[in-house]
């Protein structure tokens, strides 16, 4: 069995965005043609931004426009790419979460008859939590515990 790198949990997930259907069917096509052939390495990294959504794959990256909460990254198999990018959706945007140990696009799914019914896609995923952590200080803290705060955490932080 596989070992998760400790660095990925699947417990804190919390991410929801809504995108532009036609750019991120384009987006997950171009990098599913990557797939093709004995070139595929490792997994496909999903990086949950702000204000986009960057997919990188067998080394070349895009980026989604995107609005939504939550940061962080998700890895998913090389198979799943194809999987993704053929969400039938008429809708201009929809809707792209990470829950409980998995990546779902909301879009259309094709009944037995060949009819059309509102549904997800979903494919199980490795989440890696990168939103900002809460630096805590005494009620009145010192002058000078202030001004090492930058020795020691990033900017980011």
């Amino acid at each position: 069995m596989a070992q998760v790198d400790p660095s990925w949990e699947n417990s804190k997930m919390n991410a929801e965005y809504q995108v532009c259907t036609d750019e991120l069917k384009q987006v997950l096509k171009t990098l599913g043609k990557f797939r093709k052939g004995k070139f595929v390495i490792g997994d496909a990294i999903f990086e949950f931004l702000s204000d986009s959504i960057d997919i990188t794959f067998n080394g070349m990256s895009m980026s989604v426009d995107a609005q939504g909460e939550g940061k962080g990254k998700l890895k998913i198999k090389s198979g799943a790419i194809r999987f993704l990018s053929s969400i039938p959706c008429k809708e201009e945007t929809v809707k792209v979460w990470v829950k409980e140990g998995s990546l779902h696009i909301e879009g259309l799914s094709v009944n037995k008859d060949g009819s059309l019914h509102k549904g997800t896609r979903s494919v199980d995923c490795e989440w890696m939590d990168i939103s900002p952590k809460v630096i805590e200080l005494p009620m009145d803290p010192p002058l000078g515990l202030i001004l090492s705060l930058h020795f020691m955490y990033t900017k980011e932080e």
